[in-house]
């Protein structure tokens, strides 16, 4: 199998994010990742749609926390997940270098949070990518269903998720995305991933285990 090489780009005027997002919120962007078992399980994320809320811009985001959620990201990369019956919104994560710890909810579970800056590249099972952005979790009292370890991409987004659950860890990684409409990053053979739904793209909540065929 190949591996593929990211190469954070910056190309003037052609939609691609900029390095230094890690978290590119954009309606169309869409990540998947998948386990490397026999039997892949699929974690699959995609903005839907966006709006206006209190002239801040939300983006309906799947795949990424629990259920489909509006999120926006302020300019220090702390993600905001808006709650739409009190209007009040909560930190669901922070996606930027040098973040305090913060608790969240993201994996399903309330848990302690903090990002760190670069150590070194990311070697993914199907890919690799320099200077990854990773976010530590504490599992408190989430060890059966709560978040390990995130890695962010500069300028592509999640590379990597590993969550705890009743059967052991089980780990996601990148084999495909598009971001801006511009970059498509995948195993250099076909993909062939399952999932049961119908229609849209939305995939399997906070790393919960979906199939799709694409």
């Amino acid at each position: 199998m190949k591996r593929l090489s990211i190469v954070p780009l910056v190309f003037a005027g052609s939609g691609w994010a900029e390095p230094t997002d890690y978290f590119p919120l954009q309606v169309g962007n869409r990540w998947v990742l998948q386990t490397a078992s026999a039997t892949p399980e699929l974690l699959n994320i995609e903005v839907l749609r966006s709006r206006l809320v209190n002239d801040a811009t939300y983006f309906l985001v799947s795949g990424y926390a629990v259920g489909d959620r509006w999120l926006r990201k302020s300019a220090d990369a702390t993600v905001f997940v808006l709650d739409e019956i009190s209007g009040k919104e909560e930190v669901v994560a922070r996606v930027g270098t040098g973040g305090p710890k913060y608790q969240t909810s993201l994996g399903g579970c309330e848990q302690w949070a903090q990002p760190f800056g670069q150590a070194g590249p990311y070697h993914g099972p199907y890919l690799d990518a320099p200077d990854p952005l990773t976010v530590q979790y504490w599992p408190d009292a989430c060890r059966d269903v709560g978040i390990d370890r995130e890695m962010y991409a500069p300028g592509i987004g999640l590379v990597h998720r590993s969550i705890e659950t009743i059967r052991g860890e089980i780990t996601f990684d990148l084999v495909y995305a598009r971001v801006s409409g511009s970059a498509v990053l995948g195993k250099a053979k076909e993909i062939v991933l399952k999932d049961d739904f119908n229609s849209g793209s939305k995939g399997a909540p906070a790393g919960r285990p979906g199939t799709r065929s694409i």
